[in-house]
């Protein structure tokens, strides 16, 4: 039988040798059934064990289960599909043989065992298509008729354990062919379009199957590419989805939360499903305290029905949105609303307060010159030109903040800028018991230098009372580059305080809010109104080991 290589062939070798596994599984019991029978009969009949027919039987059992054993150990390595091909020919001829073997063995003309050629001849349908399928009827044609005519023609006995020979008639033996030839060509028109349609069918299922596995990872790539949380939850509400980003805003990871009930994982989200919805969808918002780090995040969620193709409730998909960043922007917000309020205000207050400050520090310090005034007149002078002063100093702050200077930025290396601030601020009486270690790295970008030593100035104060003026800071500098090119200079100021209470965090950047006996509460604001005027963020971390840092994103093109 020479053909190309049959479609069926061209599939994955797992699909190969699993087929021929088939074929060598459904071969060995056939034959053994039928061979069995056979030698069971006869041995009923009364035929001796040790005769030739009952020795060609047992020849025959041991070569097709040593031969199918052959053939199953050339499946466990075989990987080329031009010497699997072979195997399948080479199958199917030793079928053809046995069928010979056996139908010769049982009566040849009278056997009733003609069938066999059926087997090999459906074998081929599987792995080839109408013409393999032929050649193979054509080879069962062949053997079946040279054996019968070699009988009928007295070449070899009809029956190996009698003396006599009474070979069949030529009309008897043309009747058996025309009748088993035409049973063959029906069986491989039938089979090979049986077959056709088999390995139609099973291109249709590996191209559905391969569209399936692409929609899957499709949906899988959709899943964890979302820069949003995704939770799906099955009607006993337990949870069979949560995507990267969903791990990240819950705390926990997938493999974890999968399978457990909701309430384990995210109780702040049961009381919500205990609700009666009235919509497919509702949108709102919850707080969840984070168990890996203890954080308490405000949550945006949008709940919504999962439904099954005859329309039944599936689960509930959630969608989950870490609201801080949010949150810190309407933060923001409010606090320059708040800022053009005061700002309003400011230039009112000026002229308001400054002006009668100015008149009765003048008034007092005429007063203490006057030679006639006692010891104790001097000493209450003193305290109100002092808290005059100081009124001032606080009233320069606060127009400070609510009418900034507009950043005049300039080239300048930051790094000899952080240097120069932490040398001038160490220089201060009250900081000797202060140390500072810098991780600079050399950076030149556009900023207004003299609102960055005050930015660097009050963030040095700051941490220098968070730890009682004896400790460490530790101030660092890098560059950060963006998904879209933009460069970003990264001021980092950290301590070794107490750190700031959950409850404050939020608060510590708000106008006159301080934690400090004689503090203003403006320091912070004016490093919050300065970063931001130049297009820039600062954040508050404080970590669980302690202490408060302080991060700076400032934009611009850094030089290392």
């Amino acid at each position: 039988m020479t053909e190309t290589i049959p479609r069926s062939i061209d599939s994955t070798d797992t699909g190969k040798r699993r087929r021929l596994l088939i074929l060598l599984a459904s071969r060995s019991v056939v034959m053994t059934t039928l061979l069995g029978s056979t030698i069971f009969f006869k041995l009923k009949a009364g035929v001796p064990g040790t005769s030739l027919t009952q020795i060609i039987l047992y020849t025959t059992v041991v070569a097709v289960y040593l031969i199918t054993g052959g053939y199953y150990l050339f499946l466990r390595s075989a990987s080329d599909r031009i010497r699997i091909f072979l195997h399948v020919q080479v199958n199917i001829s030793f079928d053809v043989m046995i069928a010979t073997t056996l139908v010769y063995l049982t009566g040849g003309v009278e056997s009733p065992f003609t069938f066999l050629y059926a087997l090999p001849i459906i074998h081929a349908a599987v792995y080839y298509p109408y013409i393999g399928t032929f050649l193979t009827a054509g080879l069962s044609c062949l053997f079946l008729g040279a054996l019968l005519i070699l009988e009928q023609q007295e070449i070899i006995p009809v029956n190996l354990e009698s003396h006599t020979n009474n070979p069949p008639s030529g009309v008897r033996v043309i009747y058996l062919l025309a009748l088993n030839y035409t049973v063959f060509a029906a069986i491989a028109w039938l089979a090979s379009y049986l077959g056709e349609q088999l390995r139609r069918t099973g291109d249709k299922l590996r191209s559905t199957e391969s569209d399936l596995e692409k929609v899957t990872a499709l949906n899988r790539d959709i899943i964890i590419s979302l820069r949003s949380g995704l939770m799906a939850l099955d009607p006993k509400r337990c949870i069979s989805l949560l995507n990267p980003v969903g791990e990240e805003i819950l705390g926990v990871s997938a493999a974890t939360a999968m399978r457990q009930p909701v309430e384990e994982i995210f109780p702040a989200l049961l009381s919500l499903l205990d609700q009666d919805w009235s919509e497919d969808y509702n949108r709102m918002e919850v707080n969840h305290i984070r168990p890996t780090d203890g954080a308490t995040v405000p949550i945006g969620l949008t709940l919504s029905n999962l439904k099954s193709p005859d329309n039944h409730q599936a689960g509930i998909l959630v969608h989950l949105q870490d609201l801080t960043h949010r949150k810190e922007m309407e933060a923001s917000v409010k606090r320059a609303e708040r800022m053009a309020v005061l700002g309003t205000m400011a230039a009112a207050m000026a002229h308001e307060i400054r002006n009668p400050l100015a008149s009765i520090s003048g008034s007092v310090q005429m007063m203490k010159r006057n030679e006639s005034t006692d010891r104790q007149a001097r000493q209450l002078m003193d305290i109100v030109i002092r808290e005059t002063k100081r009124l001032d100093n606080l009233l320069a702050d606060f127009l400070l903040y609510t009418r900034p200077k507009a950043p005049r930025p300039i080239v300048c290396n930051f790094k000899e800028l952080v240097e120069e601030t932490v040398s001038v601020f160490l220089q201060q009486s009250d900081h000797d018991s202060v140390e500072i270690t810098c991780k600079l790295d050399q950076i030149k970008a556009d900023l207004d230098a003299d609102q960055l030593r005050q930015v660097l100035w009050n963030l040095l104060s700051n941490a220098a009372n968070a730890i009682g003026y004896h400790g460490n800071i530790t101030v660092s500098t890098s560059c950060l580059q963006a998904s879209n090119s933009t460069q970003w200079i990264v001021l980092e100021i950290s301590d070794e305080g107490p750190g700031v209470p959950p409850e404050l965090r939020d608060r510590v950047f708000d106008p006159f809010f301080t934690t400090k006996e004689n503090g203003t509460g403006l320091g912070l604001a004016t490093v919050s109104r300065i970063v931001t005027d130049h297009g820039g963020s600062i954040q508050l971390d404080c970590p669980k080991e302690g202490g408060s840092r302080f991060i700076i994103f400032l934009p611009g093109v850094c030089h290392e």
